[in-house]
């Protein structure tokens, strides 16, 4: 049997019914799987909603060293990895933060 690494990536440029039948896809399967909004588990002084948008996550913990994915849940599945809130937050992991990706989680399917 073939089995897919983790974590699964989508990083095309979804829109919002694709990536929660992406979420609710790979949810039905076991994994744990999100599709927009990921969990902050950043342990530092700056004040931080515990759910954020995973783009905005990624983006902070890259900002500080962090690994980029675990610091944002650990998620099996990310089926949107990028936040869209012109003007002020617009940030797309899937092209700028690749390398960073890939350096934490070198198997990743996506």
């Amino acid at each position: 049997s073939t089995s897919l690494s983790k974590p699964i990536l989508n990083v095309g440029f979804s829109n919002p019914g694709n990536r929660k039948l992406l979420k609710d896809f790979f949810h039905c399967g076991g994994l744990n799987s999100t599709d927009l909004v990921c969990k902050n588990t950043r342990k530092d002084k700056k004040p931080m909603k515990h759910m954020r948008y995973c783009g905005a996550c990624i983006r902070d913990a890259i900002s500080d060293g962090l690994p980029p994915l675990k610091s944002c849940g650990n998620f099996d599945v990310i089926t949107q990895l990028n936040v869209e809130k012109p003007p002020d937050m617009c940030y797309w992991p899937q092209v700028e933060a690749l390398k960073e990706i890939h350096e934490e989680n070198p198997n990743a399917t996506f």
